[in-house]
């Protein structure tokens, strides 16, 4: 035996369907939309985290780049490069009004490279001026026994860089010839050491002059040296010739 339905009940039954189809609809959208709000423009990610961006319009890849890390996407693409070494994301990066759009988890993956590079960051370090020295600079000038060469000695501040310039006076036509220039630094015990040669510039018998200075604040030091053989006791074929041996 068939039984008849209300029309009212069969529209009713037609009404939710509707709007079970309407809320399905409207669940599934609204998915999309978080799904796409979770997505943050890697141009200002990286700007955030200290990351150069390079768009290449042939290629279609972005690069971004710190000291320590170079990372090539691939909009449209799993695979992206961190320093040359292929990854695989979890979502690909998408590119829409003119911007490209990472995923959470990819996001979290370029935070934690640049905090792991943090310490690679290129930072200019402020230069110590010989401003931020005092004090006054002590110098010691002798030969080197059995070489061609003179020892430069002295103390002052530790840290500081010491100029140091060699003149000689070789005749009285010649009272003042800068023979060399040299730079040391200072250690921390506050002592320097140089050792410079005097063949072939030098003759024997000129007189060498020695200047450091250290900048301001820090008083120079002088001391002179007249040259000699470079090992006394030696004599030489000419030194026999005068008395005919």
């Amino acid at each position: 035996m068939l039984t008849m339905r209300p029309k009212g009940v069969v529209a009713l039954s037609f009404r939710r369907k509707v709007y079970f189809a309407l809320a399905l609809a409207l669940s599934v959208s609204g998915t999309a939309f978080l799904r796409a709000q979770a997505a943050t423009p890697v141009e200002y990610l990286a700007a955030h985290l200290g990351f150069t961006v390079i768009e290449d319009a042939v290629s279609g890849t972005v690069t971004l780049k710190r000291p320590g890390a170079v990372i090539i996407l691939l909009p449209g693409s799993h695979v992206y490069t961190v320093n040359g070494r292929a990854e695989v994301a979890d979502q690909v990066p998408t590119a829409r009004n003119g911007l490209v759009y990472v995923a959470a988890p990819l996001a979290a993956e370029l935070s934690r490279i640049a905090a792991a590079t943090q310490s690679r960051t290129l930072r200019a370090l402020p230069r110590l001026s010989q401003m931020d020295f005092t004090g006054k600079l002590a110098l010691t000038v002798r030969a080197v026994p059995g070489q061609t060469q003179i020892a430069i000695s002295g103390t002052g501040p530790a840290g500081a860089e010491v100029a140091i310039m060699l003149r000689g006076v070789i005749s009285a036509d010649l009272p003042n010839v800068i023979l060399s220039r040299h730079r040391v630094q200072i250690g921390p015990d506050g002592t320097f050491y140089l050792a410079t040669s005097t063949a072939p510039l030098y003759t024997i018998g000129t007189q060498v002059l020695v200047d450091a200075t250290a900048g301001v604040g820090v008083t120079p030091a002088s001391a002179s040296i007249v040259l000699g053989q470079p090992n006394s006791t030696v004599v030489s074929p000419l030194d026999t010739l005068s008395t005919g041996e």
